[in-house]
């Protein structure tokens, strides 16, 4: 019974699977006259068509507008590099690094009464007392005092010396025999006796000299010692009170202390300076640029040094560094006007005739504001340019 039924369903298989063949061979026909399978295939052709197309056609994108930025606005002109230093700082630097230089020339020019006093003067009336804090204050009474001490030294030499040279001449006047002595010696009736008797008058006499001189110089010698003994008390004095004020510039300034000047750079510079010999002037300036970069008598020094070699741009570019420094402590600058006649040559050498002219003109007026009006040199100087 179970093999029939499985054979009736094999046989019902077999003739639904027929059915369906002939059903796929017949094409279904379309009212247009096109069968299906016809259709069909040109369908798939056009997609394929399209899909091609649209591979290799380009692919057209709409152009997007950028966002505008606004332009950036350069400076018309070079903004300048910020100082390195305040005009608080810069004047300090100026005052200290003069005042060093200064008090060092001092000491080293004890003797010289003239050139003290010049500078005694200088001190209390070309100063600006604007440039002049309380510490600065404290430090220039230092050096009056200081200027005064010596001046009262070499005052107190030359009456010493004066004195000296008295007491030697009353003491020789003294040791002579006196006249009368002498010719009643002469009148006496006795030759031997008279010759023994002025020989013991001279003997006498230069014992006595001897004696009195003696006693005189030795004096002489204890009050020049007590006149070196103020002198070195003085030195000491002024390199303490120096210190100290370089010191309290520095701390209360928030000022580097590897760019101001001490008492040997102040020494050096000097002794650098007077050779005569140019090229190892310029050759030591040039190579100690960094220990006097803020020094302004460097800078003129050096001006002058590239005019006598004929280097007139290098002096013209330090006159520049100079005026830099804008040092304002005095009243007039006299240095600053010894310096500026060769600047004004040297520019007269380098630059065209219409800077030149603007130039000169310039400098010359400075010429004048930083020299007396009984400068003659330098009022001709001017008038001829």
């Amino acid at each position: 019974m179970r093999e029939r039924i499985i054979a009736m369903l094999l046989v019902v298989s077999t003739i639904l699977s027929l059915f369906a063949g002939c059903t796929a061979t017949n094409p279904t026909v379309d009212p247009t006259g096109t069968d299906a399978s016809t259709a069909a295939n040109e369908t798939v052709v056009t997609e394929t068509e399209v899909a091609s197309e649209a591979t290799t056609a380009p692919m057209e994108i709409e152009p997007t507008e950028a966002p505008t930025v606004p332009p950036t606005e350069l400076p018309t002109e070079p903004t300048e590099p910020e100082p390195a230093f305040t005009i608080e700082q810069q004047n300090s630097i100026n005052m200290l690094n003069y005042l060093v230089a200064l008090v060092t020339e001092i000491n080293s020019s004890t003797g010289s009464r003239v050139y003290l006093e010049e500078v005694y003067l200088d001190l209390l009336n070309n100063t600006d007392p604007s440039m002049v804090n309380d510490y600065t204050l404290q430090q220039y009474n230092s050096i009056l005092d200081l200027l005064e001490g010596y001046r009262m030294i070499d005052v107190k030499r030359e009456r010493l010396e004066y004195l000296y040279n008295q007491n030697r001449a009353n003491n020789l006047r003294a040791a002579m025999p006196s006249p009368l002595s002498r010719l009643n010696v002469v009148e006496s009736q006795n030759a031997l006796k008279a010759m023994a008797s002025l020989v013991y008058l001279a003997v006498d006499s230069v014992n006595s000299y001897k004696s009195s001189t003696s006693e005189l110089d030795a004096q002489y010698l204890q009050d020049n010692w007590n006149l070196e003994d103020q002198e070195m008390a003085y030195l000491h004095s002024s390199r303490t009170d120096m210190f100290n004020y370089l010191v309290k510039i520095t701390g209360n300034y928030d000022i580097p202390g590897v760019i101001t000047l001490n008492e040997e750079f102040a020494t050096e510079f000097v002794k650098r300076t007077n050779n005569v010999n140019v090229d190892q002037r310029i050759e030591w300036l040039e190579r100690k640029v960094e220990i006097y970069r803020y020094f302004g008598e460097y800078w003129l020094v050096l001006a002058r040094s590239y005019f006598e070699d004929g280097n007139y741009q290098k002096c013209l570019d330090a006159i520049k560094e100079y005026e830099a420094l804008n040092i304002s402590i005095y009243r007039i600058d006299y240095k600053y006007a010894e310096a500026l006649p060769y600047v004004i040559v040297a520019a007269k050498e380098k630059m065209s005739e219409k800077d030149y002219v603007e130039f000169a003109a310039k400098y010359a007026q400075l010429i004048l504001d930083n020299a007396d009006q009984y400068d003659w040199a330098k009022q001709y100087f001017v008038c001829q340019t």
